[in-house]
């Protein structure tokens, strides 16, 4: 009966993971783009998966990655689309919102590693241009000399 029903359990939560996480890849773009989301089935189905022990492996790890390249794409498009103060600003709105999505439904080992995925898509790879296009190229000049 034990095996018949970890059997059961393993494919159950199996083909819940599968279903979330395709969910919240699906919805990673609307998250930035204000829709509504049912923040607490989301909360309920991840604690259910730490219960488990599979959230860090099997939910976080391909979660960052979807993460990672959908702040890639938003990045480099309003890059260059926006000036430097609009797109510090929208920077910003998408730090806090990740932030407030670990208080809300992620679990908190997962704020440090989703940050820092924002950051680097959202900040590091563009610190060149917005000093290109934010510092004049004398500054720069002098900045770097020193």
């Amino acid at each position: 009966m034990c095996g018949l029903y970890g059997t059961w359990a393993y494919n159950f939560s199996t083909n819940i993971f599968h279903y979330l996480l395709k969910l919240n890849t699906k919805l990673l773009p609307y998250f930035g783009l204000g829709e509504a989301v049912d923040r607490t089935l989301l909360n309920h189905l991840l604690k259910m998966f730490t219960a488990l022990g599979i959230y860090a492996e099997s939910f976080e790890k391909p979660f960052l990655e979807c993460t990672s390249e959908f702040y890639a794409a938003q990045g480099m498009k309003y890059m260059q689309q926006s000036d430097v103060p609009d797109y510090l600003k929208h920077m910003e709105t998408r730090l806090q919102e990740e932030h407030d999505r670990c208080l809300i439904y992620l679990d908190a080992s997962t704020r440090k590693p989703l940050i820092a995925t924002a950051e680097k898509q959202l900040l590091e790879r563009h610190i060149p241009a917005i000093l290109e296009r934010h510092i004049p190229p004398s500054l720069l000049f002098s900045l770097y000399l020193a």
